[in-house]
């Protein structure tokens, strides 16, 4: 074999080489792993989820928003969700003030866990820790316990027509309802509630 034919072979083999190794990246690696803001399982995002309660600036400000405050748009609250640790943690940070947003019902029937749950998902895969629905208005809001991740997920769910075109809605396994998966905003009772859900949960520091 000429050199010319074994310097191309060598060139071939290293190029191969390096495109195997680029395949073995970080997606594939559970230590490096985290979840994307819109849900896509193959894209890597290593910045840190910082989550905390807060009032939103603009839209309903007397509520409180879980999420991260800078980017709130980063907050996958009803895909992905958050895990445990950083929702216990964010409760316990939480230092409610005296602003109310609405009054809220939450003696409502098992039934209504399907109207959170997509058309296309299985039931048995969400275990509910809060429901509520909200007095005067069409919404209602919940947080579940994803059994496949252990993530806690929020998600609003409403009977009214759109009002706002560019929220994304998905058909639920109610018909009369429809899911919210976006930013998550509730009042101050859901979030005291959902803190004396957590309140053994143990974090270390």
């Amino acid at each position: 074999m000429s050199l010319f034919l074994l310097s191309l072979a060598s060139f071939l083999f290293s190029q191969s080489g390096s495109q195997s190794r680029s395949k073995i990246d970080l997606r594939k690696d559970p230590r490096y792993q985290t979840y994307h803001p819109q849900s896509n399982p193959n894209t890597v995002k290593t910045l840190k989820m910082f989550l905390t309660l807060h009032h939103p600036k603009k839209t309903h400000p007397e509520a409180w928003r879980l999420g991260n405050s800078s980017r709130p748009l980063s907050t996958p609250a009803g895909c992905t969700g958050f895990t445990e640790i950083d929702v216990a943690r964010a409760l316990r940070e939480w230092q409610p003030d005296d602003m109310k947003y609405i009054k809220m019902d939450y003696a409502l029937p098992e039934s209504s866990k399907l109207w959170f749950i997509k058309s296309n998902e299985n039931p048995d895969n969400f275990i509910p820790i809060l429901i509520g629905k909200e007095y005067k208005s069409s919404y209602a809001k919940a947080a579940f316990q994803n059994v496949i991740t252990g993530r806690i997920v929020f998600r609003s769910a409403t009977f009214a027509e759109p009002i706002d075109v560019k929220r994304s809605r998905y058909h639920s396994l109610d018909t009369d309802w429809m899911v919210e998966t976006g930013l998550f905003t509730a009042d101050r009772s859901f979030w005291r509630k959902m803190r004396r859900e957590f309140r053994d949960f143990h974090l270390e520091d």
